[in-house]
């Protein structure tokens, strides 16, 4: 019987949380590997590991600030410093208008929803 997406998901997020220091390629080709996925597939796999650990990464630095006494504020101030270094204007300002329009679209979507 073929697993559905919610478990194979929660089978890979599990392993994944589990894998130690296992290089994440090589956890993600033995992933693949066990679940028979094509290429297409695998990208995304990929994208949404890396947005898994990208938001781990984040919610641990956050942690360990507020553990120093930094503020959200410059914990953000200072990620968004990080971010920007060594980019050219044009890609700071592509960079700030994501920011936000995300937030503008968060912020309207709490309106509509209350």
């Amino acid at each position: 019987m073929p697993q559905s997406f919610e478990d194979i998901l929660t089978s890979m997020l599990e392993a994944y949380e589990d894998k130690g220091e296992q290089p994440f390629g090589e956890f993600l080709d033995e992933q693949v590997e066990r679940q028979g996925f094509d290429e297409e597939s695998k990208e995304d796999m990929k994208k949404a590991l890396d947005l898994v650990d990208k938001l781990d990464g984040n919610y641990r630095g956050l942690q360990e600030a507020k553990k120093r006494g930094v503020s959200r504020r410059q914990w953000l101030e200072n990620s968004l410093e990080e971010i920007m270094e060594g980019r050219t204007d044009e890609e700071k300002e592509m960079i700030m208008n994501g920011i936000i329009g995300k937030l503008e679209n968060q912020e309207s979507s709490h309106i509509e929803n209350q």
